[in-house]
């Protein structure tokens, strides 16, 4: 029953995901940075990426976007974790230190 409720959910996220189109990359990889960000994990996103996107976009063209989308979300992430801890935290840090 449990296994039924899931495939119908993951069909329904696969198919918003495929109205919205290129759109769900950009969500995906700024949802990665939002949650790195936050130190909260990240990895069902990957896997995530690398299930749904392949049913989107095809398989090679799927799994490349998976990456991409994830890899930029990761470097978004640390960017702006460096940029908070250069202007904001920067104070914070030295009297720490």
């Amino acid at each position: 029953y449990l296994h039924s409720d899931l495939s119908v959910l993951l069909q329904r996220f696969v198919d918003w995901c495929g109205r919205i189109g290129w759109g769900a990359p950009i969500l995906l990889g700024l949802l990665v940075g939002v949650l790195q960000l936050l130190m909260l994990p990240t990895f069902p996103l990957m896997v995530g990426a690398g299930a749904i996107f392949p049913r989107i976009f095809g398989a090679a063209l799927g799994q490349f976007i998976a990456v991409v989308s994830i890899t930029a979300g990761m470097w978004l992430g640390s960017m702006m974790a460096f940029w908070l801890g250069r202007t904001f935290f920067k104070e914070w840090a030295e009297e720490e230190l």
